[in-house]
């Protein structure tokens, strides 16, 4: 077993935020030119200092920029960047359209020969620095999941649990495969009767079998995207890319660039967006419009949004946070994943343990222990109105999470308990040697 090389505390906190404004906005248009071809520059980053708000010039190096009238002071900025050009800050002239001039940058007397960006090349780029720069070793994580449904805006079930994320590596068999996630402290509520039904349709003579938990699917959608959809190695000849917009991510101006494929790749018709930093080609984030299969409905399910948030550490790429939005009708399903603590060591594991892992994860046994929840709120808290009116029959929280400690998620006997702990034990022990 090798040591931890560094480790990274992480706490995330949302995916992606959305700033809502009033409709109220003034555009701000402009073109941006070469200073010495007077020539027009695609490509380039226009943003409003200050603010996240930005654009890309066009190919005719044109911009359209709508910004709320409320950020706007009269006394304004733009910030205009590219990577042959630099960065020059314009003060904005509302009585005269922007033209807007960039001197090329000097490098060892050579002239600097700006062309327009192939993103298909780019998009390639990107994707081969992605599969140079991932984990492929197996490695320990600490995280937490959260799942809840609703159905005409009533909450049917709602639960979370921290535990381990295990990767395998990637030399395994079955590739899709290789993430389990071994939960070790539950807080759960009862589920709504309504919600067991989807249980019945999967067993035969069930009692109050509760639907499968959903964030292994998680871990297996998202290898499957990196195996043979929108991050494979293919993904450049299979789909098509168009820069969207601009927006800036933790003191980063990141390209938006949407996809959607040529044509349909087997049952999937996948489209959406990557959030790439355009200096260094890493992808920070995917929001996608993807089909899911999803455990607790036993079936692929067609409207699901599907996010992934990645880290960068050191040169290494790891993922950050997953989750899956499902909404049909009027029933909507939510399950995320989000890393807390990444350890950079390799972890050996054996088969009889990865094969009870596996196993395990189908019908977990809920152990609860309210200590270690203190530093993470209870997602059910932001609605607790509404949970205490559909689901706790006015009793506390607490009293819901610990009536279910050493009870079997499903309510039928899953692995033995004796060899739940031994798992448990196993990695306790790794926890305390590098975490």
């Amino acid at each position: 077993m090798q040591t931890h090389k560094y480790s990274i505390l992480l706490i995330i906190l949302c995916f992606f935020l959305n700033p809502t404004y009033s409709q109220d906005k003034e555009s701000i248009e402009g073109i941006i030119i070469s200073k010495e071809k007077k020539t027009s520059i695609p490509y380039c980053s226009v943003v409003l200092k200050g603010t996240s708000l930005g654009a890309i010039t066009q190919e005719d190096g044109s911009f359209d920029l709508e910004v709320p009238k409320e950020l706007l002071t009269g006394n304004d900025t733009l910030v205009v960047s590219h990577i042959a050009y630099g960065k020059k800050l314009f003060p904005i002239d509302k009585e005269t359209s922007l033209r807007l001039e960039l001197k090329a940058r000097v490098l060892v007397l050579d002239e600097v020969t700006v062309k327009p960006v192939n993103l298909k090349k780019f998009m390639k780029e990107v994707i081969e620095n992605y599969h140079n720069k991932r984990v492929t070793y197996s490695y320990l994580a600490k995280g937490f999941v959260r799942e809840s449904a609703l159905k005409n805006k009533k909450h049917l079930a709602c639960f979370e649990a921290k535990g381990y994320l295990i990767s395998s590596g990637y030399d395994v068999t079955v590739p899709v495969d290789n993430f389990d996630f071994l939960p070790t402290n539950f807080r759960k509520l009862k589920p709504d009767p309504e919600w067991l039904e989807y249980g019945y349709k999967q067993e035969k003579n069930a009692m109050d079998y509760e639907p499968l938990t959903n964030y292994s699917g998680l871990f297996s959608n998202y290898r499957h995207i990196e195996r043979s959809r929108y991050l494979s190695d293919k993904a450049y000849r299979k789909y098509s890319f168009s820069f969207d917009t601009i927006i800036n991510r933790n003191g980063i101006d990141c390209w938006v660039i949407k996809f959607e494929p040529k044509r349909k790749i087997g049952k999937y018709n996948d489209s959406g967006a990557f959030y790439i930093d355009p200096s260094t080609k890493r992808i920070l984030l995917i929001k996608a419009k993807t089909k899911f299969f999803s455990m607790p409905f036993h079936n692929w399910v067609e409207q699901s949004t599907f996010y992934i948030q990645f880290l960068h550490v050191k040169d290494k790429t790891y993922v950050a946070a997953l989750s899956a939005n499902y909404e049909s009708n009027d029933l909507k399903h939510y399950v995320s994943f989000h890393m807390t603590q990444q350890k950079m060591h390799e972890v050996t594991i054996s088969e009889n343990i990865w094969s009870a892992l596996s196993g395990y994860e189908m019908n977990p046994v809920v152990y609860y222990d309210p200590d270690e929840w203190s530093e993470i709120p209870f997602e059910g808290y932001k609605y607790r109105g509404m949970l205490e009116n559909d689901l706790l029959n006015n009793e506390s929280m607490e009293k819901h999470f610990a009536s279910f400690h050493n009870t079997y998620y499903r309510r039928r006997k899953g692995l033995d308990k004796d060899k739940v702990q031994i798992l448990l034990n196993v990695f306790q022990k790794v926890e305390n040697l590098f975490f």
